[in-house]
């Protein structure tokens, strides 16, 4: 199936938990959600002042709320049970620079009582200025460190698309610049990470991947330009990426990540064949 959109989409993800519906954030600020399984459009609203693109968007855990980020703002909807927007909850605004990447805290799969959700309903984004901030999502008031709670630790969160962090700070070549990486996505198992550069590679390291110049697997290379997204897929066996100027959408087949540990780089990708 093919969704036409009414213009280019900056983002998407979809719906938690799962995944019976998505989002796509526009270029124009826009943000509609559909059924995953007729593409229908459920919802459109606006995020922002309509001025900058959506370029990143990600739903809650629980599927209750979807943050929206828009220029150095981050905007924070109520989610219906079939994905539609029911309103904006908060704004969240701090950043110095334009937001690229939102993660959300995981809630613990025990021991949480009845009305103690908003306690978990934590973001985290980094911005073009490397910056990582967090924020309480239904208050939008910024959180100065979600860590120095004792049941936050660095595999507390949902997601990781940051490139900024102590997890991923040994992804970081010498002498690279704040566009050395343009994206990250860690495995749904969490023990691996899968980062993009302006130089068409793509490297897998384990995760946490906390040391200097810290070993990877690849890089690989099949882009004939710079890849500004390459992401995991559900199930961990694929990587999807995504090409620059050459357009061109590449899947990759992770080896070995099933019995990969976190401490050794036992993983391997393959890249497409041209006939695939």
């Amino acid at each position: 199936r093919t969704w036409q959109l009414p213009s280019g989409a900056s983002s998407v993800c979809f719906g938690q938990p799962d995944g019976a519906w998505l989002c796509a954030g526009l270029k124009t600020g826009a943000v509609l959600t559909a059924s995953t399984a007729d593409l229908a459009v459920l919802s459109e609203a606006r995020a922002g002042d309509g001025t900058a693109p959506a370029l990143a968007v990600a739903c809650s855990p629980s599927g209750g709320l979807l943050a929206v980020a828009c220029g150095r703002a981050v905007d924070v909807f109520r989610v219906g049970e079939r994905g539609e927007l029911l309103g904006l909850v908060a704004r969240c605004r701090g950043s110095s620079s334009v937001v690229r990447t939102i993660d959300w805290l995981a809630p613990p799969t025990q021991g949480m009582s009845a009305g103690s959700e908003g306690r978990w309903a934590l973001l985290q984004t980094s911005t073009a200025a490397r910056e990582l901030l967090f924020w309480h999502a239904p208050s939008g008031k910024q959180v100065r460190d979600p860590f120095e709670r004792p049941d936050v630790g660095l595999g507390s969160w949902h997601t990781w698309t940051s490139p900024l962090g102590f997890a991923v700070m040994g992804i970081w070549p010498d002498g690279a610049n704040a566009s050395g990486v343009n994206r990250v996505s860690r495995s749904g198992d969490g023990r691996l990470i899968v980062t993009s550069d302006d130089q068409s590679h793509l490297k897998l390291f384990a995760h946490p991947c906390v040391v200097e110049d810290a070993p990877f697997s690849g890089p690989y290379f099949a882009h004939a330009s710079h890849v500004p997204a390459a992401v995991f897929l559900h199930g961990d066996e694929y990587v999807a990426s995504a090409g620059g100027s050459d357009r061109t959408v590449m899947l990759w087949r992770v080896v070995g990540a099933r019995h990969a540990q976190p401490s050794a780089n036992v993983v391997a990708a393959r890249a497409p064949r041209p006939n695939d």
